[in-house]
């Protein structure tokens, strides 16, 4: 990321101070790994002890963002001098920096796109914007300062809240509701209908009709290529606060509380009641019908097949509290081993017990 400021410049930027040589002019911002002697790299005390100290002790960096408590190693001797801009919080200086780099996309300027359609009974609040070939079903309504961009398509009589996004291509089916601040990344589909289906007596299968909607709350954020399926009768609700990262699936019926967040591939089946503040890790998989407390983590790639207590942390597949799991792991790594033991003591015995006359008793 082009940067084209001294060092001094950044850090009056973003509140710091500087140790070293103000006056260098910086050229790009990027990592510890690729960064030159005319670049600024942060460095972030959330790495990995080993990885963060290797990183620096490589790094060619001209110049490094670091917290003011962050422990940087000595220069080699003859190395040029580097300069380090100290700021309280790197993360949060490296997100101002970013921020003032790149500014946000300029919003699309209010009113409707000629291409765009609109059924009958449409409602739109002050100073929407409706992009190029949007389509709203009848009766829908959508929210002050909400900006749809091209491709939306949004079923009859759905209703979506004030200052939201819905990128391109998103699809919210009928009758849902979105709430305030919501924003929907590209070819997202909220409110198709659930997975379910019967067998007949031939072992066809026929679908169990889903009719309920899909409810999002206020301040919700939702990532590309994402599902969430409609309720059977009544609804799947996504709560308050609730971030939701790309490549997610959250069947019929599921109920998320104030302030979940899922990663990636992350996979919920039906009727699933999470509480508030549950995280889940990357392609985690999640049965039907459970209840996962308050509080509850639940590792990456785990499995979730049991009801969780508010608070745990869960890892593996089954999912177990971390510690049994880590313990397990342990132990399976070790089972080589032991099973070479094993057989020595078999053997050992065997031979033992040649010796005495083939009885492999003690006299």
């Amino acid at each position: 990321m082009r940067l084209d400021r001294t060092v001094a410049e950044v850090a009056a930027l973003l509140g710091g101070h500087v140790e070293g040589p103000p006056e260098l002019r910086l050229a790009e911002l990027t990592s510890l790994e690729d960064a030159g002697p005319a670049d600024l790299a942060p460095v972030f005390p959330t790495r990995a002890a080993a990885a963060a100290a290797a990183a620096l002790a490589a790094t060619r960096a001209g110049a490094l963002l670091a917290g003011t408590r962050a422990s940087l190693p000595d220069l080699p001797a003859g190395a040029p001098p580097r300069s380090v801009i100290r700021v309280e919080n790197a993360e949060l200086a490296l997100d101002a920096l970013v921020s003032a780099l790149v500014p946000a996309d300029e919003p699309p300027p209010p009113g409707v796109h000629p291409s765009a359609v609109l059924a009958e009974g449409v409602s739109l609040a002050a100073d929407v914007s409706v992009g190029p070939h949007v389509v709203l079903g009848r009766g829908v309504v959508i929210g002050a300062r909400t900006r749809l961009l091209p491709g939306v398509w949004v079923g009859d009589h759905a209703v979506i809240g004030a200052d939201g996004v819905l990128h391109p291509h998103v699809v919210i089916g009928s009758r849902c509701r979105l709430g305030d601040r919501v924003t929907v990344y590209a070819s997202t589909v909220i409110g198709r209908e659930g997975f379910g289906f019967r067998q007949d007596k031939d072992g066809r299968h026929t679908r169990i009709p889903q009719r309920g909607i899909v409810v999002l709350g206020d301040d919700v954020e939702i990532g590309a290529l994402c599902a969430i399926d409609r309720a059977r009768f009544t609804e799947t609700r996504i709560g308050n606060g609730c971030k939701i990262d790309n490549l997610v699936q959250i069947a019929h019926n599921v109920q998320l509380g104030e302030h979940c967040a899922l990663a990636a591939q992350t996979g919920i089946a039906g009727s699933t009641i999470l509480g508030r503040r549950v995280l889940m890790g990357g392609q985690c998989a999640i049965s039907n019908g459970l209840r996962i407390g308050d509080g509850a983590v639940v590792g990456g790639n785990s499995g979730v097949m049991d009801d969780l207590e508010p608070g745990i942390y869960v890892t593996g597949y089954p999912a177990l509290a971390h510690k049994a799991w880590a313990r397990d792991v342990v132990l399976v790594r070790r089972l080589g081993e032991l099973v070479a033991r094993v057989r020595a003591l078999e053997k050992a015995l065997a031979d033992g017990g040649t010796a005495q006359g083939g009885s492999g008793q003690a006299p």
